[in-house]
């Protein structure tokens, strides 16, 4: 099995999202963007509502509510659970919207969830 890339934090948001049946709970529009070295990023867009509605694109869509850029290594952080070495200060918008994104479907509550609530 090869090494983990940045992007397959966005292909881990896409299928989660897709075997997901509940409702999500919040509402609010999420982008998350992966930039890997040299090149343009590509981005995970999500509405959420009665329904959630998502996919990846390499524009982020519109206006979100939050958004966050990672690059490679910090993307793989999350994947692997360790996102409390992001700075929260990356995080552009409705942070509270992000942590409970977070929590609903990446079960995350370590440091950067705290760090949040800033």
């Amino acid at each position: 099995m090869g090494q983990r890339q940045g992007s397959d934090l966005l292909l881990f948001l896409e299928s989660r999202l897709l075997s997901d049946r509940q409702l999500p709970g919040f509402s609010g529009t999420v982008a998350i963007g992966v930039r890997s070295a040299g090149s343009a990023p590509l981005w995970w867009n999500a509405s959420f509502g009665a329904t959630a509605e998502h996919g990846i694109a390499a524009a982020r869509a519109g206006d979100p509510d939050v958004e966050i850029l990672l690059d490679d290594e910090e993307a793989v952080a999350v994947l692997e659970g360790n996102a409390s070495g992001i700075d929260p200060d990356r995080v552009v918008g409705d942070r509270s919207l992000l942590r409970r994104f977070l929590q609903r479907y990446l079960h995350v509550t370590n440091t950067l969830d705290i760090r949040l609530n800033r």
